[in-house]
C-alpha cells in the first residue's frame, strides 16, 4: 500500500533488499551511515529492522518446506524456539503505531 505510512515506506525497503547486489550493499551502508549520527531517527532503526529481518527471513526459510527450497534443513528445537524470540525482539525494536505494528509480517513466519 503506498499511503505514505512508515509500514508502506518499510515495504518499499523490504521489496528492495530482495533485489540483492548493489542496492542491498547500499541499504546496509545507508543504516550503517545513519547510526552514527547523534541523533536518533525512526527512519533508521526501521531500516536497521528491515535489514535484520531479511537476515531472519534467510535463515527461516531454510527450515521450511516448498517447491523452490529442495534443500530444506531439520532445525532443532532450541535454535527454533531461538529464532521465534528472535522475531520477537525485531517487533519490540519497531518504532510504528500499534495499528502498524500488527500489521507487519516477517517472512517464513
Amino acid at each position: 500500500k503506498a499511503d505514505g505510512s512508515l509500514l508502506s515506506w518499510m515495504t518499499t525497503v523490504r521489496s528492495k533488499l530482495d533485489e540483492g547486489g548493489w542496492v542491498l550493499s547500499s541499504i546496509h551502508d545507508l543504516a550503517c551511515e545513519g547510526s552514527r549520527i547523534p541523533v536518533e531517527m525512526d527512519c533508521v532503526k526501521l531500516l536497521q529492522v528491515e535489514l535484520d529481518a531479511r537476515n531472519w527471513s534467510v535463515k527461516a526459510r531454510r527450515w521450511l518446506p516448498d517447491a523452490s527450497n529442495a534443500d530444506v534443513r531439520k532445525g532443532k528445537l532450541e535454535d527454533i524456539q531461538e529464532h521465534v524470540e528472535k522475531a520477537t525482539s525485531l517487533r519490540q525494536r519497531l518504532v510504528l503505531p500499534a495499528t502498524e505494528k500488527l500489521e507487519w509480517k516477517l517472512e517464513g513466519e
